[in-house]
Parts: structure tokens; C-alpha cells; sequence
């Protein structure tokens, strides 16, 4: 996606406002919903897709007129050059790509009011004196009505911007909490690192000195990874999810 290039008084910033509006601006008219109500998120607090919402019967004749896959597969584009606040929400009625429902069809038409609401939202990356770069990370549990699978999820950003996002169904199901918070935080710990070699092979800054922290909102992880212990509720972890203490103890990243 182009950025266009912006002098400010306090440097150049790096801004994809144009490219993501004219983006959105041809989808929504692609499908007749430039003219949807807005809404304020993507997706509706509190409801969940399952399979049970697939089509039956009549239904299936209706959702056949329906172009689905092209309307998500447009969506996924957008969410990938400009729009991380949408991923979860692709991420979930992607699931449903192989028989959608109404009840799915609905979730799509929800993330394009969304868009109407946000259609000024941008990626802003901005001038720093040092090398900004933050990681959050997060974690539902046994959400999924079908597979009692949790979904992770996480965001890099550097220099005011994200720079890369994913959300993603778990493949194992977790039997606590703090299991699937430490899932993501393996996926997101392996993420920074492919990151910062990437940083230092572009030669933007000569190496990261300093640890990369990695937020998440579980306190019972960040004791765990700070102490090298077992618990019954631990015991059972695949050893490549330890990897996120390995790399803690050589001041590769934090926990916090």
C-alpha cells in the first residue's frame, strides 16, 4: 500500500489516508453499501458464530446469491494493507468461508458499517530520535462455541504505527487462562524476533540494545515467565511455549 509522504514541523510523517480511503471507497461501492448505517465495531458485543448458523434448507438457496467469498476475500485485503482493528473480526467470519449462513452473512455487512464509521481512520508513522517498538498481545478463552478453541491475537507497533498484526484461532485447546495468554505470547515472542533481525538486516539502526517488551493483560504469566518454576497448572506445557522464558533470560524480551 503507498503511504504518502507529509512535512511537518516536527519531522515526516508517513501516512496511507488516501490510498486506504479510495480502498474502502471502491469495496462498499463493489457491493452496494456506501449508503449502510455506521456502526462503532465490527463486531457486536457479546455475539458469537457457530456452525449452527449455517444455512438450512431455504436458507441455503438465499446464500447461494450471496458472494461471500468475494466480499471477505476484499475485506482480508483491506485488513492487510491498512486496517488492523478489523483483523479478529476477518479472522472469525473466515471460519464460516466453506458454508456461510445468514447469521455469517450478517457478521461481513457489520465490519462494512464499521468501516463507514471509521472510513477516516489511518496508519500514522512518524519521525523519532530512537527506535520505537512496542508489542501487545492477548488472548480470549474457549471462545469458539464448536471447538472450545481459544483465539490469539497481537499487534506490533514501531515509530507511532503498527507494522504487523495477526489474530488467529489456537490449534490446541487450552485448559486455562493463563495457557492460552502464554500461546500467544509464544507466537508474538517468535514474531519479534523475525522482526528484529529484520530491522538490523535493513540496516535502519545498527541492533536493539535494550530487551523488547511484549504486553499482555495476564499477571499469572508475567510471574511465570519472571521465575523458573512448575505448578500443576503448568506441568503439562509443550516445551516450545518455555521458549518465551528462554529468550526472557537472555534479555531477548520482557514480559510486562
Amino acid at each position: 500500500m503507498p503511504l504518502t509522504l507529509i512535512k511537518t514541523l516536527n519531522g515526516t510523517n508517513f501516512e496511507d489516508w488516501n490510498e486506504s480511503l479510495d480502498l474502502y471507497l471502491t469495496i462498499t461501492n463493489m457491493f452496494n453499501m456506501q449508503f449502510c448505517s455506521p456502526c462503532d465495531a465490527p463486531v457486536q458485543k457479546g455475539d458469537k458464530l457457530s456452525k449452527s448458523q449455517c444455512p438450512q434448507n431455504d436458507n441455503r438457496v438465499e446464500m447461494e446469491k450471496v458472494s461471500y467469498a468475494f466480499a471477505l476475500n476484499s475485506l482480508i485485503y483491506v485488513q492487510v494493507c491498512t486496517r488492523p482493528d478489523i483483523v479478529f473480526a476477518i479472522n472469525v467470519i473466515g471460519i464460516y468461508l466453506s458454508d456461510p449462513g445468514l447469521g455469517h452473512w450478517k457478521a461481513v455487512k457489520m465490519v462494512f458499517r464499521y468501516l463507514q464509521e471509521t472510513k477516516d481512520h489511518m496508519l500514522t508513522y512518524k519521525k523519532f530520535d530512537q527506535l520505537q517498538v512496542i508489542f501487545y498481545s492477548d488472548s480470549d478463552f474457549v471462545d469458539c462455541p464448536d471447538d472450545r478453541k481459544s483465539t490469539s491475537g497481537f499487534v506490533f507497533i514501531m515509530v507511532g504505527g503498527s507494522i504487523s498484526w495477526k489474530s488467529v484461532k489456537q490449534t490446541l485447546t487450552t485448559t486455562s487462562t493463563m495457557e492460552a495468554e502464554y500461546v500467544v505470547c509464544y507466537e508474538a515472542t517468535c514474531q519479534a524476533m523475525c522482526l528484529k533481525n529484520l530491522i538490523s538486516d535493513f540496516h535502519i539502526v545498527e541492533s536493539i540494545s535494550r530487551p523488547l517488551v511484549i504486553y499482555c493483560d495476564n499477571i499469572v504469566i508475567v510471574h511465570f515467565s519472571q521465575n523458573n518454576i512448575s505448578s500443576t497448572r503448568s506441568k503439562h506445557f509443550d516445551i516450545k511455549f518455555l521458549f518465551v522464558n528462554y529468550r526472557k533470560s537472555f534479555r531477548f524480551s520482557n514480559l510486562d
